[in-house]
């Protein structure tokens, strides 16, 4: 089995829910492994204890402004790990004055992940 020597090309099984496989490639790829890093606390993987930015932890609580900035540190850091992204920004999501989430930005090998704004409780 040939190495593939960029993420994008690397062809990885998902169960889906109704327990089909699928296969993602691509921009696909970078998004799912994104977003996974962004829902995993660190220190949830043995192996890489430093991976992740904790997001599930923070879904349901109220934000407030330490939280939040704490939040985008973690992502920072998270996204400071990951090879061959070119550049982010980490930005506090407001609604009528107040601070509700963070949202994203990534350019990963020139190109831009579309990722989902992340809304607190």
């Amino acid at each position: 089995m040939a190495v593939a020597s960029n993420i994008r090309d690397v062809k990885v099984p998902l169960e889906e829910v109704d327990g089909d496989f699928a296969v993602v490639t691509g921009d696909g790829l970078v998004r799912q492994r994104l977003l996974l890093g962004f829902r995993t606390f660190p220190g949830d993987f043995h192996d890489l204890p430093e991976w992740g930015a904790g997001l599930e932890e923070e879904l349901n609580r109220t934000p407030t402004p330490a939280s939040l900035a704490q939040l985008k540190n973690r992502i920072r850091r998270f996204l400071d790990t990951i090879p061959l992204v070119d550049d982010y920004s980490v930005d506090v999501v407001r609604e009528d004055g107040e601070a509700v989430g963070v949202s994203t930005k990534v350019t990963y090998q020139g190109r831009d992940v579309n990722l989902p704004e992340v809304r607190l409780a």
